[in-house]
């Protein structure tokens, strides 16, 4: 665990991305505190600052250990980077209505978590990831799960308000 100041826990979730091979972080990362990620991060970790005006990993891409989402247009030598640190697949995901980002289109092992708002959008493209594909609300009717849900191989967080038919749903997306 990497412990940050309470005014830093908008880094967490917002500028950071990645999986147990490497971490991906935003550009606005201030040298200080990338010094400060390095040093509490365990050996091996790779740590890749994004240096081509991309200001939040999480608004364009989705992690797991297995694959990677990359929904917005990047320079070629920046996708080689970003699938060499986090050694998964990649998929590259354009659409003019629905952008891959953390927080509507989650991916686990092998399977994706897809907000409701979406889906429709999603399945009218011309190359859809193929995995199986979930789609649920969380907390009792939040649609972008990834606000409301947390999760690895070992534990799953979500809000207690979170109902038996969402439940079901992302039973079967971890499982």
């Amino acid at each position: 665990m990497i412990p940050f100041r309470s005014y830093d826990q908008n880094f967490i979730g917002n500028m950071i991305l990645g999986n147990t091979n490497g971490l991906i972080i935003s550009n606005f990362f201030s040298d200080y505190k990338l010094r400060y990620l390095i040093k509490n991060s365990w050996d091996d970790i790779k740590i890749l600052r994004l240096d081509d005006n991309r200001n939040n990993p999480g608004s364009f891409m989705t992690v797991s250990n297995f694959h990677t989402i990359l929904g917005r247009n990047l320079q070629k030598k920046t996708i080689q980077k970003i699938k060499s640190y986090l050694k998964t697949s990649v998929y590259l995901y354009e659409n003019n209505f629905f952008t891959i980002n953390k927080f509507n289109f989650m991916i686990f092992e092998n399977s994706c978590l897809i907000s409701p708002v979406y889906l429709e959008y999603y399945l009218q493209t011309k190359k859809p990831v193929e995995l199986p594909l979930y789609c649920t609300t969380v907390s009792n009717g939040c649609n972008y799960p990834g606000l409301a849900l947390l999760f690895n191989k070992n534990i799953c967080l979500l809000n207690s308000s979170t109902n038996n038919n969402e439940l079901k749903v992302i039973n079967k997306f971890i499982n």
